[in-house]
């Protein structure tokens, strides 16, 4: 009986995985870029000032939805959700496949950005408190936003007029039809299968600080955005923009009890290091080699809990990369395997104690970057083209200072409630 448990728990987390990579893929690029590809480039245009907009819709969605899920306590619920959400997904793909008008392909483009939040959404309110499927939320999330995370939806479309390589990979048609029905029939069989799951009623009141924390990181994402899209090629609106998102995910990370906000400054970081990076494109076998780094790094941050080695990481990376110059590609090819590494040994080693906390966290890895913002309004200004990747370096030493302060504020809190953890392997959740 054990065994088949265990087995059944497995299961799930090959479940779990394959959702989380296609709500995160839909969030991210929440369109059919084969359609947008063919759109005048006016209507593009409009598509890739939308796609923000889309995918921070998602997040939002996810959040709620975590929250709600999490706080209801039934497993049942989080998956149910989650099916809702991949059958929204299927039916957004097909619907793309007959050739849409601009004005509904911008229609499907925010329901599949919402579909992918009531999926990352259903599943983190329903295996947060279960080890294994936590797990494989937790590093399809990172794998997805390593991955798919690209440029704006013009660059996307700009390169299609040039020949594809073999031995490259282009972001088209993401997430691709079959990916979704296999991820529909998986979690339609899942949620079958936890019909009858125990229902956990929250205990305790509801989580505000956590839903309010993740809410405001989206908001000052997106204001920073549209302050920055307002501003034109503007470095003075570039720097407050900037400014405007560090201090509200500074407010977020104090806003989550303990040192649960940690992991919001980090998402921040990683957004902004992957914006960074986002123009690279990559070879083939990093989609091989870069799941597995990530869990290994995720599962060693499991078992040596140490945030300030990942967040040196971090760092490091987006100064190598600001160093670069006319290595530029060559090194962000070479240091995307040591970010993913890098975010999953992080990301282990900061994991919130609260599952409010950890549900609520996960979907913050797919805020839109601003430092993709810095390079499509900043590109055109004179003497500042490597604005966007120095700027990348302050936001995350301001998010490392972030972090460093929320510890010397709540030093020694988080053994105080160091009951909540439970344990995965030789390491411990929490």
């Amino acid at each position: 009986m054990r065994m088949r448990r265990r087995l059944g728990r497995y299961g799930e987390a090959c479940s779990v995985y394959v959702a989380a990579v296609v709500a995160g893929l839909a969030i991210m690029a929440p369109v059919d870029l084969e359609q947008a590809a063919r759109s005048r480039s006016a209507h593009l245009d409009i598509l890739a000032n939308d796609t923000v907009h889309a995918a921070a819709v998602g997040v939002l969605i996810a959040v709620v939805v975590a929250i709600v899920a999490t706080v209801h306590g039934s497993v049942r619920v989080g998956w149910g959700i989650a099916v809702c959400g991949t059958v929204i997904l299927l039916a957004d793909h097909l619907a793309a496949g007959s050739a849409p008008a601009p004005h509904e392909l911008l229609a499907l483009m925010y329901s599949d950005a919402g579909g992918g939040g009531l999926v990352l959404g259903g599943l983190a309110g329903a295996v947060v408190m279960h080890s294994a499927p936590a797990a494989a939320l937790t590093t399809g999330a990172l794998t997805t936003a390593v991955i798919g995370n690209r440029t704006s939806l013009a660059d996307r479309a700009a390169d299609r007029a040039q020949p594809a390589d073999r031995w490259e990979w282009h972001l088209l048609d993401s997430p691709p039809r079959w990916l979704v029905l296999i991820a529909l029939i998986l979690v339609l069989a899942t949620g079958i299968a936890n019909r009858r799951a125990r229902h956990r009623r929250w205990v305790g009141v509801f989580p505000f600080a956590s839903a309010c924390g993740g809410l405001l990181v989206v908001a000052t994402a997106m204001l920073g955005w549209d302050w920055l899209a307002a501003g034109g090629s503007s470095l003075p609106r570039a720097v407050a923009a900037g400014g405007l998102i560090i201090a509200g995910v500074t407010a977020a990370a104090f806003l989550l009890p303990g040192l649960d906000g940690a992991i919001a400054l980090l998402a921040t970081a990683f957004t902004v290091v992957w914006g960074e990076l986002a123009p690279v494109r990559l070879p083939v076998a990093d989609l091989i080699v870069l799941p597995i780094l990530i869990a290994v790094g995720y599962f060693a941050g499991l078992r040596r809990r140490s945030a300030l080695l990942g967040w040196t990481a971090l760092v490091t990376v987006a100064v190598a990369v600001a160093c670069s110059g006319q290595l530029r590609h060559t090194a962000m090819v070479a240091v995307v395997p040591v970010l993913g590494a890098a975010v999953g040994y992080a990301w282990a080693a900061s994991t919130p104690i609260r599952k409010s906390s950890r549900a609520v966290t996960i979907p913050l890895l797919f805020t839109p970057s601003i430092v993709l913002g810095f390079r499509q309004h900043l590109r055109a200004a004179d003497g500042i083209a490597d604005a966007p990747d120095w700027a990348a370096v302050v936001l995350v030493l301001s998010c490392f200072l972030g972090f460093g302060a929320l510890r010397a504020v709540r030093k020694g809190r988080r053994c105080a409630i160091g009951a909540g953890r439970f344990r995965c392997g030789g390491g411990t959740f929490g």
